[in-house]
C-alpha cells in the first residue's frame, strides 16, 4: 500500500510542478513544487525513501530542462542527504526553521546548478530574478507543503 501511495504522491507532485511552472508563473517565476516537496519528504521520511524521491524528481527536472542532464538529480540527492544529516541537530517541524532552510538551500541549489552548467556545458543560464525572487516564494510555500505531507504521512499513512 505504501508503494502505491508513494507512486501516487510522486505523480501528483510532478503534475503540480508542471502546472505551476507552465500555467501559473508570473514574470517567468513560479514556486518550485518539486523543491519544497523534496525537502518536506527529506524531513519526514527515512533516508532511503527520501533519497529515492529526490533522485527521481531531479531526473524529472533534468528531462524537462535543457541544461546538463543529471545535474538536478545530483543536486537533489545531495540536498536530501544534507537535510537528513542536519535534521539530527535541528528541529525542522516548525515553520520558521523550514523557511530558513528552504531559503538557504534555494540559493545554494541555484548557485551549484550554475556552477555545474558552466563546467559541463559552457552554458550560463544565469537568471538573476530567479535568484532573488524564487527563494522567497519557495520559503513561503514550504510550511503549506510540509503540512500536506505531514497529514499524508501521519493521518492517512500514505507515505
Amino acid at each position: 500500500m505504501k508503494f502505491i501511495g508513494n507512486i501516487f504522491v510522486f505523480i501528483i507532485v510532478s503534475v503540480a510542478y508542471w502546472l505551476f511552472s507552465n500555467h501559473f508563473s508570473f514574470f517567468h517565476i513560479a514556486p518550485n513544487m518539486l523543491f519544497t516537496a523534496a525537502i518536506s519528504l527529506a524531513i519526514l521520511l527515512k533516508p532511503v525513501t527520501a533519497l529515492s524521491f529526490c533522485f527521481f524528481w531531479g531526473l524529472y527536472m533534468d528531462m524537462m530542462g535543457i541544461n546538463a542532464f543529471g545535474a538536478y538529480a545530483l543536486i537533489y540527492t545531495l540536498m536530501c542527504y544534507a537535510v537528513h544529516i542536519s535534521k539530527k541537530r535541528f528541529d525542522f517541524d516548525m515553520p520558521i526553521p523550514q523557511i530558513v532552510l528552504v531559503f538557504i538551500l534555494s540559493v545554494l541549489v541555484f548557485l551549484f546548478h550554475q556552477m555545474l552548467s558552466l563546467i559541463f556545458t559552457d552554458v550560463n543560464p544565469l537568471r538573476l530574478k530567479v535568484l532573488f525572487v524564487e527563494p522567497l516564494v519557495n520559503s513561503l510555500l514550504m510550511p503549506f507543503v510540509f503540512a500536506i505531507f505531514h497529514y499524508l504521512k501521519r493521518k492517512l499513512k500514505i507515505l
